[in-house]
């Protein structure tokens, strides 16, 4: 049997999306009993594509074998992602850096995807040039640039990175909103779409241009990082880095319920992305009780304060 893993750091969702950084070094140990009784105690290291490999393994005990990782230094710890063995989900992810009670049965047995997933630190406040007014991505510009990212306007690596690390707000679990496969000429559209919300055609309660404060800020974590988007969006004034804008922190105030966070938090930009999609529904940013409205009004005053800090974030870091 062996058990393999590819790249070592997922960026965000524990999933590896194009672009994104592997690390090249890190330790990882597999320990356990095979079949036969013998303790096995191994050590790699992952190479430079961030992969880890453990070939030659006889089948496991019933208890399973442990693979476990050093944390590397000079990253912060992010999401690790149970694989497969034989393409089956196996095995137990609940302690950190650690996969236990994964069980390779027959000689045969290929155990895959077990990711360790690690984020780029925190580098401080949003400074200029990192973000954008929501007018700047509806203009001439903010639409050319995002037509330029990575290759043109035909690229679909946005509009799929989007999707998979906010599922409920633009990939599979967001409705009409899913971006998967989608171009950049249609990321672009559908920002667009999303600007011209009035109080008439608003999804939701509170300021209708919520959405586009939101997707603007996105949009930014993604033009500003190096390894997602590379230098395109410097061109166009952004400062770009290989943790972008997305790293950065806001302290939220007496705002942290609305992002499930203690009031005064310091968050991570992407944190605060993630944390309303975790509370949207079929493409309905803030819609808590999944009833199709995001009426209510816990779910307006959220709204509201969510506009208020995104609207904040992208002015402060305006080019």
């Amino acid at each position: 049997p062996t058990a393999t893993h590819r790249p070592a750091l997922r960026f965000l969702t524990g999933v590896y999306n194009f672009g994104e950084q592997s690390i090249e070094g890190v330790t990882v140990e597999l320990t356990g009993n095979d079949d036969r009784g013998n303790a096995i105690n191994l050590s790699v290291t992952s190479d430079i594509d961030g992969v880890y490999t453990f070939v030659d393994l006889r089948p496991s005990d019933a208890n399973g074998y442990t693979i476990t990782e050093t944390q590397p230094v000079a990253f912060d710890d992010g999401l690790d992602v149970l694989g497969t063995v034989n393409g089956l989900a196996v095995g137990d992810a609940s302690v950190n850096d650690t996969f236990s009670g994964v069980v390779l049965s027959s000689p045969d047995s290929s155990a895959a995807d077990y990711n360790f997933g690690e984020r780029t630190s925190t580098s401080g406040d949003t400074g200029s040039g990192q973000t954008a007014t929501i007018g700047f991505w509806q203009n001439k510009n903010g639409q050319k640039l995002i037509k330029s990212l990575n290759g043109g306007a035909s690229a679909t690596q946005l509009g799929d990175w989007l999707a998979a690390t906010f599922p409920n707000m633009y990939g599979a679990d967001a409705g009409a909103n899913d971006l998967t496969g989608k171009t950049n000429a249609e990321v672009g559209d559908f920002y667009r779409s999303l600007f011209k919300r009035n109080k008439k055609s608003a999804a939701g309660g509170g300021p209708p241009k919520m959405d586009a404060q939101v997707m603007a800020t996105a949009l930014a974590v993604y033009s500003t990082n190096s390894t997602l988007a590379g230098n395109t969006a410097a061109t166009f004034g952004f400062t770009v880095t290989s943790g972008g804008v997305g790293v950065t922190t806001v302290n939220i105030g007496d705002d942290g319920e609305a992002f499930g966070v203690a009031d005064n938090s310091d968050v991570q930009i992407l944190d605060l992305l993630l944390a309303i999609n975790d509370r949207s529904y079929n493409g309905l940013l803030f819609d808590l009780n999944q009833d199709g409205d995001a009426e209510d009004s816990l779910e307006t005053s959220f709204r509201t304060i969510a506009n208020d800090v995104f609207s904040a974030i992208n002015e402060a870091g305006d080019i």
